[in-house]
């Protein structure tokens, strides 16, 4: 089993093509227009010589056969939405009077496939070396949420997003939201100098600018383009929706850190990108990029328990871990009402998303629990072995990569 690239050189009497579909060769979902424009609109040059390379590798697949060639594609989607046979499919079809024969799996064939494909999950484990710079790198450790989110996620993604801090490239998504946060963030700031007034539209989006510009070293010269015409557009649709006419906030605080807490001997730390004041009663906002509906899918917000999600959603927990934080704050009172996240990207109906989150004493304890179980594990070096999830990047970077002493199966 190998990739296109991969079987360069190589020869077999029998060659399986799998997954000639047009989504997987022409790279439809790649560049997530939503449709294919014509190699003769934009970029044509690099459109075209982009399509070749895509048929040379195919016809590199096809050759590997000596005797026989299997090429093989799905209809359709598992939700029933057709697919298309690549366009090379197509092209060596016609000419050689090539018929496409229909494949029905025999039902016990297909459930002894589901069994083998979903019964197992293979965990990675890596070799446990350094360990004088690992403990190094503990005696300073303090928890945050994204720490803890992490760890329950994957202990393999804490050990290399979290301890290790491997290096990685700049999301072009990740720094978007980071222009959009820094915008927000100078917004309320310039509101709180000016005698809570809140400025004008073109100072929000003017710190858009500023913001996406700084890291535009994250971006191709295309892609700042259009996150740019992106960003000003939903910020202003954002402003219309909430600062016209300005609100009446008397007292907010911006990017507040939650410091010098500990539970049980355990640091904990965090910030909020904007609190709001009713005497000590205080409501916490932080602001997302995104889309409510896709985080609702993938159980983000989801309660400990759920099929998705047992421990609970990481925005769940993100809003328990604030709660905590607070109510141990040192020298302050304040009580939590409640947290909201306000999604700054428009819904499908052009209107823009807050979910409330309600914290209950259980919720507190449950993500407490999380918290000195989690410590306990890190403090004991327990982050070597994977989830072994399919959708995991770290697991599968891992496996791709043999990078593992060994591969612990158990159930799913």
């Amino acid at each position: 089993l190998m990739t296109a690239h991969g079987s360069k050189g190589l020869e077999f009497e029998h060659v399986f093509l799998i997954g000639a579909r047009t989504d997987v060769w022409e790279g439809k979902s790649k560049n997530n227009r939503g449709f294919r424009l014509p190699p003769n609109v934009f970029e044509q040059e690099s459109a075209v010589e982009q399509l070749e390379e895509l048929r040379r590798l195919f016809f590199v697949a096809v050759t590997r056969a000596e005797k026989y060639l299997y090429i093989s594609y799905p209809m359709m989607k598992n939700e029933g939405k057709l697919l298309e046979p690549s366009q090379f499919v197509e092209e060596i079809r016609e000419p050689m009077e090539l018929i496409a024969g229909k494949i029905i799996l025999d039902e016990n064939i297909r459930l002894k496939y589901a069994a083998l494909r979903f019964g197992i999950i293979q965990r990675p484990l890596l070799e446990r070396v350094e360990q004088d710079f690992i403990t190094r790198l503990l005696q300073n450790f303090v928890m945050n949420v994204t720490a803890l989110n992490n760890y329950i996620d994957c202990p393999l993604r804490f050990y290399y997003n979290t301890l290790v801090k491997v290096p990685m490239a700049k999301n072009e998504a990740a720094q978007f939201g980071t222009a959009v946060h820094g915008a927000l963030n100078d917004f309320l700031i310039r509101m709180k100098e000016n005698n809570n007034i809140y400025p004008e539209k073109e100072f929000l989006l003017q710190r858009f600018n500023f913001h996406i510009n700084k890291g535009r070293d994250a971006f191709t010269q295309k892609s700042i383009e259009r996150f740019s015409i992106y960003g000003l557009d939903i910020l202003d649709k954002y402003f219309e929706k909430y600062y016209k006419p300005a609100p009446a906030d008397d007292f907010i605080l911006t990017e507040y850190p939650l410091t010098n807490v500990a539970i049980d001997n355990i640091q904990l730390k965090g910030f909020t990108d904007k609190i709001q004041f009713w005497n000590n009663d205080i409501v916490i906002t932080d602001f997302k990029t995104g889309n409510l509906g896709k985080a609702r899918l993938r159980g983000d917000f989801d309660l400990p328990g759920s099929e998705k999600k047992p421990q609970g959603g990481n925005y769940w927990r993100q809003a328990v871990f604030y709660k905590i934080l607070v109510d141990r704050l040192p020298a302050k009172k304040w009580k939590v009402l409640y947290t909201q996240f306000d999604f700054v990207e428009p819904n499908s109906k052009n209107d823009f998303d807050i979910q409330r989150i309600d914290i209950l004493p259980e919720h507190e304890a449950a993500v407490i629990d999380q918290i000195t179980d989690t410590w306990e594990k890190i403090q004991n070096h327990d982050f070597y072995t994977g989830c072994g999830k399919e959708t995991c990047e770290w697991c599968n970077f891992t496996k791709d990569n043999k990078m593992y002493v060994k591969l612990v199966e158990e159930e799913g």
